[in-house]
């Protein structure tokens, strides 16, 4: 109701107040306690610097401008390396107002009170404050989720969404009333689990039951004199079962059936209106665009200006041409010339923020073997050169790379955490240096290589000749 109030700008006071979480402050609030309880990660800190008062002014809009998405960045180290290389327009140093703030997340609930006092203003801070008071900060998510904020607007000029035993206070001259079946209103007097009827009836606490409230405050709504109630109820439940009427509506009323199919007279939503009036739909100019693209589509066989048609010899696609295809983009190529050019010449791909995995993935994993072959043959060639090489030199130069590859691919994607993935390493080191000492075929003076490339005008490394002998690891 908040939601489509908003929507379709109705005046509308909330008695009961609205949820925290469905401002602003709230979503403040939540972002800080999600880095704070969850950890650092990009995604989470990314949030947080959108909401928060005090990074919202503290730091430029692009700031994360030079970070990869794929990067997972959990831990602080992660962070300073990431942040080191990056400056402001007049110079300093983004890390230096970006990293007390990081390590102060990284302790956690015990930082709480701090955090708040430095990240939050105004309201979020008074909201934090108040879910502080209420419970303890490793709890923060769920205590924020049950804090409501008073609602500003006047309810004497609004329409007043109010539960029924607020409304009997002050009736209002137009009234109606949801939720008249049999499973919704009046609600059903139930044992209370911590206090049971055999240990202490709930009669002898209050002098009504939830029953007689509930048939009490509709009486007083429905037999006010000065207004008028209209009575609403689902012929069905969410699981499509029928539901009876409730039991509350015993005098004669008179029933109007109200379809889900049919034209409403008045549309609650501009969504609403369009949907029950296809003709005002079909005025809009992008209604009219989609309907020409899908004709073009499915009806026409020849190129259309909807098949993403470009000039000759456009740049961006001669660019993306020239590049090194591999059998994926040819294939798209081929079969989808229209996404091949969304793809490699615009690069129009979605950002994918990385989540903190337990284990890479099989493709990524051999990613990381690959790599590692790549750095040690770097390091052996040409000299000792591969074959020439001892196990103790191998093994230096495979521990040179497993440092390597653990301090730069946090940078650039998702990790796991610092156990498991130093142990993957290892996992990943111990493969490599098979691979590398298993054939002892080759004599002296074969020349390895980890890769050889190919499709482009420039060679990045000397390939040897054919009378040359040279083994590919």
């Amino acid at each position: 109701m908040l939601v489509l109030a908003a929507e379709a700008q109705l005046p509308i006071h909330f008695a009961s107040g609205v949820s925290a979480l469905s401002t602003r402050a709230g979503q403040a609030c939540a972002a800080l306690a999600d880095v704070m309880i969850n950890g650092l990660s990009q995604d989470r800190v990314r949030r947080l610097s959108l909401l928060s008062p005090y990074l919202t002014e503290a730091l430029p809009a692009d700031w994360m401008k030079g970070i990869p998405t794929e990067a997972g960045l959990f831990e602080p180290e992660h962070w300073a390396r990431s942040l080191e290389p990056l400056r402001r327009a007049d110079g300093s140093s983004i890390a230096g107002t970006l990293m007390p703030v990081l390590l102060d997340l990284d302790v956690g609930p015990g930082a709480a009170v701090k955090l708040g006092e430095t990240l939050l203003r105004g309201k979020s801070l008074g909201l934090w404050r108040e879910a502080l008071r209420l419970g303890p900060a490793a709890a923060m998510e769920m205590t924020l989720t049950s804090l409501r904020i008073a609602d500003e607007s006047d309810p004497a000029n609004n329409v007043v969404w109010a539960r029924a035993a607020d409304l009997v206070g002050a009736p209002r001259p137009h009234m109606r009333l949801l939720g008249l079946s049999s499973r919704s209103w009046p609600r059903a007097d139930g044992v209370d689990p911590l206090l049971p009827d055999h240990v202490l009836s709930e009669h002898d606490l209050v002098d009504l039951s939830r029953l007689e409230h509930d048939r009490l405050a509709f009486e007083v709504l429905v037999g006010h004199p000065a207004s008028r109630a209209t009575l609403s109820r689902s012929r069905r439940s969410v699981e499509g079962a029928f539901l009876a009427k409730s039991a509350l509506v015993q005098r004669k009323v008179t029933e109007r059936p109200r379809s889900r199919t049919r034209t409403p007279e008045h549309a609650f939503s501009e969504g609403d209106r369009l949907l029950a009036r296809t003709e005002d739909a079909l005025d809009l100019p992008r209604m009219q665009s989609v309907t020409v693209c899908w004709t073009d589509w499915t009806h026409r066989l020849e190129p259309t200006p909807h098949d993403g048609g470009f000039r000759k010899d456009h740049p961006a696609v001669i660019r993306a041409l020239r590049m090194p295809q591999s059998a994926t983009s040819l294939r798209r190529l081929l079969r989808d010339p229209l996404g091949f050019v969304w793809a490699r010449a615009l690069g129009m791909t979605a950002p994918e923020l990385a989540v903190e995995p337990l284990q890479l993935d099989p493709v990524t994993f051999g990613d990381l073997v690959h790599e590692l072959l790549r750095l040690a043959v770097e390091r052996i060639e040409p000299t000792p050169g591969l074959v020439g090489a001892t196990p103790e030199e191998i093994d230096n130069a495979l521990d040179a790379a497993a440092r390597d590859v653990a301090e730069r691919w946090p940078l650039t994607q998702a990790v796991p955490p610092r156990l498991l993935w130093l142990d993957t390493i290892e996992e990943a080191r111990r493969r490599a240096r098979r691979g590398l000492t298993i054939d002892a075929r080759f004599g002296p003076g074969t020349r390895s290589f980890s890769e050889v490339p190919f499709g482009t005008a420039n060679r990045l490394v000397s390939v040897p000749s054919p009378g040359t002998n040279a083994k590919r690891s």
